[in-house]
């Protein structure tokens, strides 16, 4: 068997290789500003939101829901399934899956 010489990414200008694992998503954390949204949902996955506030904004949250029933939901409703982190802003999207929140 003939043995590979290794690449020199260098040569190529590549500074740095990394090698990531991929893992399948089963869960996510589903947010809301709409009071709308929020009542669909409950209908749709069956579990009642966490309600909370940050600044002026009610917050409806679903922790931990299977990322397939959120993903439909989403996409049946013409939404990103997407991760957003700026969702708590006011500009942000209505309904995001939650990635962080902004400092």
């Amino acid at each position: 068997m003939k043995q590979q010489t290794p690449v020199n990414y260098a040569l190529l200008g590549i500074e740095w290789v990394a090698v990531a694992d991929e893992a399948e998503v089963a869960y996510v954390d589903l947010m809301t500003r709409s009071r709308a949204h929020a009542s669909l949902l409950e209908d749709a996955l069956g579990v009642e939101a966490f309600r909370f506030t940050r600044g002026n904004m009610l917050l409806h949250a679903f922790p931990r829901v299977q990322a397939v029933a959120a993903r439909q939901w989403l996409e049946e409703h013409g939404l990103a399934f997407v991760v957003s982190p700026g969702g708590p802003r006011e500009d942000g999207p209505m309904t995001w899956v939650q990635g962080g929140f902004p400092p």
